[in-house]
């Protein structure tokens, strides 16, 4: 295994978007503070082994989805990003509560 840094040292997000993991200090934002303390342990080796394990078990257990708007409706293999989207406990839960509301009004609407 590489003795060379994850690249999130070497990461930079673009000036003129919002970036959700640093804040403009370049610090992990304290939502991402965990997550990112355990991805600080892995160089590049290890985040394209845990990649590409990742893809091998997608396709192995035949996790697809099909676009029925494309002729053949082809099976294609599920994509999948190995770092997940973290949110605030406000944001989540703000979020809950609007998903709720849409599946709720779903509901009503197919009864």
């Amino acid at each position: 295994m590489s003795t060379a840094a994850f690249p999130l040292e070497s990461y930079r997000p673009p000036e003129q978007y919002y970036d959700e993991f640093l804040d403009g200090n370049l610090q992990p934002r304290r939502h991402w503070e965990e997550l990112s303390g355990i991805l600080q342990g892995w160089d590049a080796g290890e985040f394209n082994r845990r990649q590409e394990q990742m893809g091998r078990i997608i396709r192995e257990n035949g996790i697809t989805y099909n676009v029925y708007s494309e002729d053949a409706g082809e099976s294609r293999p599920w994509t999948m990003d190995l770092l997940p989207l973290v949110f605030q406990q406000e944001e989540w839960s703000r979020l809950g509560e609007a998903l709720g509301q849409r599946t709720r009004a779903l509901l009503a609407a197919v009864r």
